[in-house]
């Protein structure tokens, strides 16, 4: 898998979220409802034109790590402009490992997590606190995996 590292000041990002789990793969079956609802319900176009150099995105927070609570949220970035209305993350400075993904996103997430978890084992880097982000760039099939890093 394609991987580059970079450096990313601080930013935030707005949308809509919903809380789910981690636990027993729950969140496999609520984010891809929750993206299918998004198109839906029209939140998903009314984003979609004020998106932002990096795209979409898909925000995960991780809430309680013991209890496998987490927020995730369909948004854009912005600046001082943002939209109102909508919810609000913000997104600290960080290094990010970037990973390219190429594929059908349901069908190339978990695979492309396994890689990143042996990436870091192997590259000596840990987790940094911040959220992961998906991002897709031009809403095609192929997307990007942020995840903040911190060497070990």
């Amino acid at each position: 898998m394609k991987h580059k590292i970079i450096e990313k000041p601080a930013f935030s990002v707005v949308g809509k979220s919903i809380k789910t789990n981690c636990n027993n793969g729950q969140n496999a079956v609520d984010i891809p409802a929750f993206w299918g609802n998004s198109m839906k319900d029209g939140s998903f176009t009314e984003l979609m034109p004020l998106a932002g150099e990096l795209g979409m995105l898909g925000v995960c927070v991780m809430g309680d790590m013991e209890t496998g609570d987490l927020t995730y949220m369909i948004g854009i970035e912005v600046g001082e402009n943002a939209p109102t209305g909508l919810e609000k993350v913000d997104i600290p400075s960080a290094t990010w490992a970037v990973f390219q993904t190429e594929g059908q996103v349901n069908e190339v997430m978990f695979s492309a997590f396994e890689y990143i978890g042996k990436w870091m084992e192997e590259e000596a880097y840990t987790y940094a606190d911040a959220p992961s982000l998906e991002v897709y760039p031009n809403m095609d099939r192929d997307m990007e995996i942020w995840v903040a890093v911190i060497r070990k």
